[in-house]
């Protein structure tokens, strides 16, 4: 009786320090593919931001980034043209 009680409760603690173990591989996932999509995109724009030497891939990338600034200075008026 005791030890059918006994495994029930390991059980049930294994579950839980499985459930936290999960929560937290949960977060750390998430917080590492947040990080990495911040890199990705940081290293992409400064990689546009370069391409304005070149004539036909210049002009377009610099009406994205106007288009970025104006629509930007809207929302926060810190940043002037």
């Amino acid at each position: 009786m005791k030890e059918d009680q006994l495994k029930k409760l390991n059980k049930l603690l294994g579950r839980s320090v499985s459930l936290k173990q999960a929560f937290y591989r949960g977060l750390a996932t998430g917080f590492g593919g947040l990080l990495g999509a911040t890199l990705l995109v940081t290293v992409v724009v400064w990689g546009l931001s370069r391409l304005e030497f070149i004539p036909i891939i210049g002009t377009f990338v610099t009406q994205i980034t106007d288009f970025v600034v104006n629509n930007s200075a809207i929302a926060d008026p810190r940043i002037t043209q």
